[in-house]
C-alpha cells in the first residue's frame, strides 16, 4: 500500500513538472511562427516568439548525434548542428572546392556553431538527407525548457572541438507550441495525483 502511495505522489510530481514546463513554452511561443534566417537566429535568438520557421541553413551531415531504439537501427532522436548559408564556414567550404565541386578529404570542421537542430521525426539517413535539402524547417527554440544532455554534448564536442555547445540555440524540428488544454491536463492531472497520494498518506498515518 505504501508503495502505491509513493508512486501516486511521484507520478503527480512528474505530471505537474511537465505541465509547468509546457506552460513556460506556451508563454514563449506564439501560435503563428515567425520566419527567421539561420544567421539571424544564431546571432540574436528568437526574441519574443520561440516558434520559428528557419531558412537559409546548412545541416552539418559530416558529424551528428543520434539515439536508436534498443536492438534497432531506427533513430529515435537526432541532434545535428546547423550553420548559416553565406556564413564564414559556408564561404570557407566554397573556397575549397575543386573545379569539379569536390571538397578535399581533410575538409576542416567549423570552429563556431550557434544552432543545434533536434528532431524526433528522423528515423534514418535518408530522412536526414531530405531534411538537409529542405529550404526551411519549422519548430520551437526550446532553450527555456531543455538543454543538451551531457552525453550528447560530449559526443558533439568530440567531433567539433572548441565549440561552446552551452551557448547554442536548440530548435526542435516540427514541434509546435502547446495549447492551454494540454497545459491544463498535465497540471490538473499532476495536482490531482499529488492530492490523492498525500491524502492517502495522511489517512494512513492517522489510522495508524
Amino acid at each position: 500500500m505504501q508503495l502505491k502511495i509513493i508512486l501516486l505522489i511521484v507520478a503527480g510530481g512528474v505530471l505537474l513538472f511537465m505541465g509547468l514546463r509546457e506552460f513556460r513554452m506556451m508563454q514563449a511561443a506564439a501560435p503563428e511562427p515567425q520566419t527567421i534566417s539561420c544567421a539571424e537566429l544564431e546571432k540574436n535568438g528568437p526574441g519574443a516568439n520561440s516558434h520559428v520557421i528557419m531558412e537559409d541553413f546548412i545541416l552539418l551531415e559530416q558529424a551528428f548525434v543520434y539515439e536508436a531504439a534498443p536492438g534497432s537501427n531506427i533513430w529515435t532522436k537526432l541532434y545535428i548542428p546547423a550553420v548559416p548559408i553565406g556564413g564564414a564556414y559556408h564561404l570557407q567550404i566554397l573556397s575549397m572546392r575543386d573545379e569539379n565541386g569536390r571538397l578535399p578529404e581533410n575538409t576542416p570542421m567549423p570552429g563556431d556553431i550557434g544552432i543545434i537542430v533536434k528532431s524526433e521525426h528522423i528515423s534514418g539517413k535518408d530522412e536526414l538527407t531530405t531534411l538537409a535539402a529542405a529550404d526551411a524547417l519549422q519548430g520551437l527554440v526550446i532553450n527555456k525548457i531543455k538543454s543538451l544532455g551531457s552525453e550528447e554534448k560530449r559526443l558533439l564536442e568530440e567531433s567539433y572541438p572548441g565549440v561552446d555547445f552551452e551557448a547554442c540555440w536548440i530548435i526542435e524540428d516540427k514541434r509546435r507550441p502547446p495549447g492551454m488544454g494540454k497545459v491544463a491536463a498535465l497540471g490538473g492531472g499532476g495536482i490531482a495525483l499529488l492530492f490523492a497520494g498525500l491524502g492517502a498518506l495522511f489517512l494512513g498515518r492517522k489510522n495508524g
